[in-house]
């Protein structure tokens, strides 16, 4: 049975001593490449060893598809899996990054991590703590440290507007009932292309056809 965990730090190492982008190889379905990928997770086997492995799974009834989708995920973090043949669904709940960030903008795997590692670390996040990570608990990590940026501003905010209400209640009438509120989707680039259900567009357009009605 093949390791489920793929460090970030391993990949970043690959990469640069390879000097090569492993984003094409994801999407490729043949011995060679996915050796190559298979290689990162067990950094420390030869590739003949690595192919050893494959030879293995193959026996055992796993598919070249199937075991190819099977790499790919432990690499990415998330099982590809569970994405392919679906429609898009605006209610589908999703890993954070696999909804919200495209790859292939990206000159290379590391250059997205890094990006990550960029957001992750103005939330409180150090950068040796995000390298030490794998790519799962990397999609674990934001998604759990964005919740409570949320939780801890919504607090922040209904405490303030508490305190308002004492002081600006005496002098200038009563505030609204609700303290202002952040959302999850607050924290999305509002110019970010998305797939919908209606074609491609920004966030910000398709937040602004909902709200207008225009989408039954």
């Amino acid at each position: 049975m093949l390791k489920n965990k793929c460090y970030l730090k391993d990949i970043r190492d690959f990469e640069e001593n390879m000097n090569v982008n492993i984003i094409p190889l994801l999407n490729t379905i043949n011995m060679r490449d996915m050796c190559l990928l298979l290689s990162i997770v067990y950094r420390d086997l030869s590739i003949e060893q690595v192919a050893n492995l494959i030879d293995k799974e193959l026996e055992n009834g796993i598919s070249i598809l199937e075991l190819s989708i099977k790499i790919t995920s432990i690499i990415l973090g998330y099982d590809i899996s569970e994405d392919i043949g679906k429609e898009v669904n605006e209610d589908e709940n999703k890993n954070e990054y696999n909804a919200l960030e495209d790859i292939t903008n990206y000159k290379s795997l590391n250059e997205f991590h890094m990006h990550c590692c960029m957001e992750l670390m103005s939330l409180g996040m150090s950068y040796n703590e995000f390298w030490s990570m794998t790519t799962r608990e990397m999609y674990q990590a934001y998604k759990a440290i964005q919740q409570k940026f949320v939780l801890d501003y919504n607090k922040q905010m209904q405490f303030a507007h508490t305190q308002a209400a004492l002081i600006g209640g005496a002098v200038w009438g009563k505030l609204d009932k609700k303290a202002p509120h952040l959302n999850i989707e607050d924290l999305l680039d509002p110019n970010e292309e998305i797939d919908t259900p209606h074609g491609r567009m920004t966030r910000e357009d398709y937040r602004i056809m909902k709200e207008l009605g225009e989408f039954d």
